[in-house]
């Protein structure tokens, strides 16, 4: 019963944390103000300040948002461990889970 509720436990807590790196994906402003915000800390930098962005990627699974600049940069708006958080808890839950049915068969004596 115990890793049956570890299972439950850490499956929560993977789908909290990629509920957390899919509501960083989500644009509330367009990508370019919102990737200037997370690069300079404001949301239009004048053009002296650096160079022009060049886009943003997206990805659901594992979440991450990565936006790039003309010169090379990115900056990551997902923290890498939250993508790491979800692979890690999927995979204890499901050992929890595997563990749990292996125990039922037994009967102690």
């Amino acid at each position: 019963m115990r890793r049956r509720r570890a299972a439950i436990a850490l499956a929560v807590a993977a789908g909290a944390l990629y509920l957390a790196g899919l509501f960083l994906l989500v644009p509330w402003e367009n990508d370019y103000h919102s990737c200037n915000l997370w690069r300079y800390g404001v949301p239009d930098p004048p053009a002296a300040r650096g160079p022009a962005f060049d886009g943003m990627e997206r990805r659901a699974f594992p979440p991450q948002a990565t936006c790039r600049w003309e010169d090379g940069s990115t900056v990551d708006r997902v923290p890498w461990y939250l993508g790491l958080g979800v692979l890690l808890c999927s995979a204890a839950s499901a050992g929890a889970a595997v563990a749990g049915r292996r125990g039922r068969g037994t009967t102690a004596t």
